[in-house]
């Protein structure tokens, strides 16, 4: 079965950032997207995988990849 997309507005929601914070960690490479014609999309899987690696503020002292 294949994941579902969810949308930038919804990806910062859950995982309790803003959307530019979610455009930005997606151009360093942090979060893996696919484009739609002009819309962002990122998995469920992605967001559940950004929670679970800790790059969330929802996670207490969270630091994303090698970043301090």
């Amino acid at each position: 079965m294949a994941d579902s997309l969810i949308g930038l507005k919804i990806a910062a929601q859950r995982l309790g950032v803003s959307e530019f914070t979610v455009r930005r960690r997606v151009k360093e490479g942090l979060v893996r997207s696919v484009r739609l014609g002009r819309r962002l999309l990122i998995s469920e899987s992605e967001v559940d995988r950004v929670i679970r690696e800790g790059c969330a503020p929802a996670v207490a002292g969270a630091q994303c990849g090698n970043r301090p």
